[in-house]
């Protein structure tokens, strides 16, 4: 894992993984951060066993992180989480990302998580 503070950011090899984003609360989302908290960890849990990318080593912390600037996720009345499903800066994201097999995987994935989730 990437950890140097040391190397300006253009010299540092790009981060690889995915990640989870999910709202920070505000008054419109408040009723929801602790499902979206709940969801994001499955997600995050059933993606990389499902695809085996692994979670963000550039952004978040283990694959989650709260966002207070998408408004998509900060205006939701009902429990929501985006997924990055890997950095298209990292040449080896970017080749996985774009094959069929893996975008099946991931789709299956996330399918997975869903489902795990409103089973609750």
């Amino acid at each position: 894992m990437w950890r140097s503070t040391s190397t300006p950011t253009a010299a540092r090899p790009p981060g690889v993984g995915s990640r989870s984003l999910e709202p920070v609360a505000d008054k419109t989302n408040a009723k929801v951060i602790g499902a979206s908290e709940r969801f994001a960890k499955i997600l995050r849990s059933r993606f990389e066993s499902g695809t085996g990318m692994p979670v963000s080593t550039y952004d978040g912390v283990d694959g989650l992180e709260p966002r207070d600037d998408l408004a998509g996720l900060n205006l939701t009345t009902v429990p929501k989480v985006l997924i990055e499903c890997g950095n298209m800066r990292n040449a080896t994201d970017a080749k996985l990302l774009v094959t069929p097999s893996f975008q099946k995987r991931a789709a299956a994935a996330i399918a997975a998580a869903i489902t795990r989730f409103l089973g609750r």
